[in-house]
């Protein structure tokens, strides 16, 4: 656990009272209103899907809740700039999609003397916390993803198969978009794997 988080944590820890209800207690404090798993589910149509969103907007509720404390500074400053430059509110339009941008943020940038990023102090955080397994492990594949070029090599029903250039490997994918596309295509893009043994492919996740 790195510095920021073991701060974070402590302080959190500390505001909640025990740690047996740190959980709720520290759900109860953010000022945000998260849609439930089965709100998520009448919006989007897998399962993984679901999980993946849901850790998204959590992590992102905690980077606007947290930001804004000094450990923060280095991190709101490198976002809050490519922000400006890469997701601007007027034209030119960014090919950058807030989704891609988001992911980059949260799981991507690293900051602090550890070198630690929005998605690592929260996994630390909800660890500490006894957290959900669920949301624990989905933010674990999450904080070890990365984008990557693959090209599609055809489909397997509505869903994708992907080969990555670097290695070679080959994964099955759920498209979260809805685009499947076409074979030969390359494709820069994140995926998620899978959030359960159940579950036997991917998601393209921007």
């Amino acid at each position: 656990m790195g510095r920021i988080a073991q701060k974070l944590t402590k302080t959190v820890l500390r505001e909640a009272g025990k740690v047996k209800r740190a959980g709720k207690g520290f759900t109860d404090g953010l000022p945000f209103d998260l849609p439930t798993f089965e709100e998520l589910a009448k919006e989007l149509h897998d399962p993984q899907h679901v999980l993946y969103v849901s850790a998204q907007q959590f992590s992102s509720a905690v980077a606007e809740t947290f930001s804004v404390e000094p450990e923060f500074a280095e991190y709101a400053a490198i976002v809050g700039k490519a922000e400006g430059e890469y997701i601007p509110d007027g034209p030119p339009i960014s090919p950058l999609t807030r989704s891609f941008f988001t992911m980059w943020a949260f799981f991507d940038v690293r900051f602090g003397a550890d070198q630690e990023s929005i998605g690592s102090c929260l996994l630390d955080l909800l660890r500490a916390m006894s957290g959900p397994e669920l949301m624990v492990g989905t933010l674990e594949k999450l904080n070890d993803s990365r984008m990557g070029i693959y090209e599609h090599v055809g489909c397997e029903g509505p869903r994708v198969r992907l080969r990555e250039l670097l290695s070679g490997d080959e994964f099955v994918c759920y498209s979260a978009s809805g685009y499947q596309g076409q074979t030969g295509e390359l494709w820069y893009v994140r995926l998620g794997p899978p959030v359960a043994e159940s579950f036997d492919y991917h998601i393209v996740l921007t």
